[in-house]
């Protein structure tokens, strides 16, 4: 009788220790769902900063695209000073629009890190060019 009540006793003590780690279990796999939910609207924040700042990067392009044609469309037309002046001015967008389009295709190699600083600097070039294409 002894051996079956201490046998009773060690398997009811075992039961309440299985029974508290499953619900321990549980709490913790609460607790990482959540850091893992925080975890994926970042990521998904960080998506949707990326995508605008993409069309942005496309938007000054199609800027520097179309201030681009003018000025080679004037140069084409031009002579001495005023051409050398306007191949000038041509040289100066092309140069930025190389900038900008390797910051687009750069876009999507960003880390959250990284992407205040990246960020930053795309707009710091954005105001470079900002006064040069204008008409």
């Amino acid at each position: 009788m002894k051996k079956y009540k201490l046998s009773l006793g060690i398997a009811l003590v075992s039961l309440g220790l299985i029974a508290g780690a499953c619900s321990s279990n549980r709490n913790m796999s609460s607790s990482g769902n959540k850091v893992e939910q925080a975890a994926d609207k970042a990521d998904a924040e960080l998506d949707k900063e990326r995508a605008d700042l993409k069309l942005e990067i496309q938007q000054g392009l199609d800027k520097l695209d179309t201030r681009l044609d003018k000025l080679r469309a004037e140069a084409k037309d031009a002579s001495g000073d005023a051409k050398d002046n306007l191949d000038e001015q041509v040289k100066k967008l092309e140069k930025s629009r190389d900038r900008m389009n390797n910051y687009l295709s750069d876009v999507g190699k960003q880390t959250k890190s990284n992407w205040q600083k990246f960020k930053a600097d795309v707009r710091s070039s954005f105001e470079e060019v900002k006064e040069d294409i204008k008409d």
